[in-house]
């Protein structure tokens, strides 16, 4: 079985999300409070022993029917696999905050060199789908994180920054983070950020230090006390 490591940082439904998890798989880990989602993702490389290990988001609510199983091909040991899960906004289900299956060697890797906005594509450029839903992500939990997440999906799609994304899709997507949703919880901030996002990626597609700003916590947590009226 390959380690699995819980990466949290200050998701508010962190600690309920990880008892859920390490009661179901008590062999795995945590890394709590790294700034920067690529250093983390570094740093938890190094905490592992398999060739490949298993990272979850600290919003994410694993499936019931999750687990940590999935078996690879030899000839696909350094892919980085990307598994379903769904958005309790607005009930798309892609990989936006799935569970992925990364090559260690890779991760590690990633100190050495450069790397783009988003996170799974910066590792390598052999990319998997993997169709089973491994959990929901919750980031609708306060306005503030609901307007972040939505706002850094959004840059980063609008912007097509994103290995091997198809148009049409990327278009779906937007289209649906952008207006579905307003009666759940937390749904309009997700709206709200949303848009920005998608504003914000359009905007900066030609300048990668400006999209990188998306990773940037207190730039993050600027930008959302001095946002405007964005629909």
């Amino acid at each position: 079985m390959n380690d699995i490591v819980f990466i949290s940082f200050a998701e508010s439904n962190a600690e309920a999300n990880w008892e859920l998890l390490h009661g179901r798989f008590p062999s795995a880990k945590r890394l709590h409070g790294i700034v920067g989602l690529h250093r983390a993702h570094i740093v938890a490389s190094h905490m592992v022993n398999t060739d490949m290990f298993y990272v979850v988001d600290g919003d994410a609510v694993i499936d019931d029917g999750f687990s940590f199983d999935h078996e690879v091909s030899d000839g696909e040991r350094d892919h980085v696999h990307v598994f379903r899960a769904r958005n309790p906004v607005n009930d798309l289900v892609y990989g936006y905050g799935a569970v992925k299956l990364l090559p260690t060697s890779d991760v590690r890797a990633l100190a050495e060199r450069d790397f783009k906005p988003d996170m799974t594509t910066s590792i390598n450029r052999r990319y998997k789908v993997v169709h089973r839903l491994s959990n929901v992500t919750a980031f609708n939990t306060d306005d503030f994180n609901a307007w972040r997440s939505a706002f850094r999906e959004c840059a980063k799609l609008s912007s097509k920054v994103i290995d091997g994304q198809v148009d049409a899709e990327t278009a779906k997507r937007l289209d649906a983070w952008c207006t579905v949703g307003a009666d759940r919880p937390h749904g309009g901030a997700c709206i709200d950020g949303a848009i920005a996002g998608r504003r914000f990626g359009e905007e900066n597609r030609d300048n990668m230090d400006r999209l990188k700003l998306i990773n940037d916590h207190l730039w993050m947590a600027s930008s959302y006390a001095s946002r405007g009226e964005v629909r």
